[in-house]
């Protein structure tokens, strides 16, 4: 009997998508880090209702797709083991800012206007070479920041761009997006703060 693949939506009344590989009367659930939106429907593993659909389901269909290509291999090798599949090794190619855009774009709780505020701040690392989960490492992570100092954006205005990826950084890691913290080493400017600042505290976190 070869393993099944498909996917689970709000396993733990949670509105989050899983991945679920049944195999010899044992199921694995692996996170695909997508929350259906509050308003949003979800049904045969299609997301809609939102604007945010179209990413959201790619995203989904490219999880399928990674786990039926891993099911391949282990049929190639005439050996199955549910401990074998993952989503890391697809994650970790694939487009962070597309999933952390839409994980922004998607919380319930945040005003449109912060949204806005915060897609900007992460479409400063993404113009600096941050796109893909790949690039969420200490050293590209700190050349983007360097790259914001040199460009000549105020420092306490860096801070708080990075606040709102270490933030995303976090979500990552706590869905299993990627294995390790990127994060540890990163140095930050220091500086008095300027009359106006794009990015505070309470919209990151709003």
């Amino acid at each position: 009997m070869l393993p099944k693949i498909s996917l689970v939506y709000n396993r733990k009344n949670n509105r989050k998508v899983e991945a679920c590989i049944y195999y010899n009367a044992k199921r694995r659930y692996l996170s695909t880090g997508i929350t259906v939106p509050v308003g949003a429907t979800y049904s045969n593993g299609v997301i809609s209702g939102c604007s945010t659909a179209a990413s959201l389901n790619k995203i989904l269909s490219t999880s399928i797709n990674v786990l039926f290509n891993q099911l391949q291999e282990q049929i190639d090798k005439d050996s199955f083991n549910l401990a074998e599949f993952s989503l890391a090794v697809h994650n970790n190619r694939g487009n962070f800012y597309e999933w952390a855009t839409a994980n922004i774009n998607n919380s319930p709780t945040t005003r449109a206007s912060t949204k806005k505020i915060q897609v900007n701040a992460l479409t400063q690392f993404k113009e600096r070479g941050i796109v893909d989960f790949s690039d969420l490492t200490t050293k590209k992570i700190q050349e983007a920041i360097n790259a914001m100092i040199s460009s000549g954006l105020a420092h306490p205005t860096i801070r708080n761009y990075y606040t709102l990826l270490a933030k995303l950084v976090r979500l990552a890691l706590t869905n299993k997006m990627i294995t390790s913290n990127p994060l540890d080493g990163i140095t930050l400017p220091r500086g008095k703060s300027p009359d106006r600042n794009y990015l505070t505290r309470s919209e990151i976190t709003a």
